[in-house]
């Protein structure tokens, strides 16, 4: 995943902001408008990469999440 991202920047624009909104959401679990948009992006990194593996990418999606942000903020 991360040799394709390093390809196509405007993907780690989608994955960075699908982080933030990751990260937001773990704070409200029961938000699902923001489920459904973390869903969206991850479906469409499956479609732009060929894999066709949205769970992948949002298991993804959540693991950078948790490495880099703090509800919506960028983790120093």
């Amino acid at each position: 995943m991360v040799e394709w991202l390093d390809e196509d920047l405007r993907a780690w624009d989608i994955v960075m902001e699908a982080a933030r909104l990751a990260s937001i959401a773990k704070e409200s679990p029961n938000d699902l408008h923001m489920a459904g948009r973390i869903y969206g992006m991850a479906e469409t990194l499956a479609i732009l990469s060929g894999d066709h593996d949205k769970d992948a990418w949002h298991e993804y999606i959540e693991a950078f999440a948790e490495d880099n942000y703090e509800n919506g903020r960028r983790a120093e």
